[in-house]
């Protein structure tokens, strides 16, 4: 999905008034009072590896983007019902070229013996 699809899905949730693109990882004082936010809700589903390292410019997963709303009484955390993140389509998209090379793999084999084991005709005059 491009990102205005998943914007407009969002959206058509009755319980969202407004998506904000290109939102911080950290949730500010700033950006609450700019949106005139009243709750900041997160999934039960949430994987962050924090052993994974990140260049310079990337976010910080051992800070608590949630600090702010934490603070002032708008965080909520409400249970997931779908465990389906980012990880697991990263294995999906995985696993489905594992697969198509694997079958690669196989067919191309399977068209080099028969270019080289193909009988020979030769034309009687």
């Amino acid at each position: 999905m491009s990102l205005h699809d998943r914007v407009l899905c969002v959206l058509s949730n009755k319980y969202v008034d407004e998506v904000v693109i290109g939102a911080p990882w950290k949730v500010s004082r700033d950006l609450i009072t700019s949106f005139n936010i009243t709750i900041v809700v997160q999934g039960s589903v949430h994987k962050g590896d924090p052993t994974v390292c990140f260049r310079k410019g990337s976010v910080d997963l051992t800070e608590d983007p949630y600090e702010v709303p934490k603070q002032l009484g708008i965080y909520k955390e409400i249970q997931s019902t779908c465990m389906f993140d980012t990880h697991d389509i990263i294995q999906r998209i995985v696993d489905n070229r594992l697969r198509y090379y694997n079958k690669f793999e196989k067919t191309s084999v399977r068209e080099t013996n028969y270019y080289t084991n193909q009988k020979q005709f030769i034309q009687e005059v």
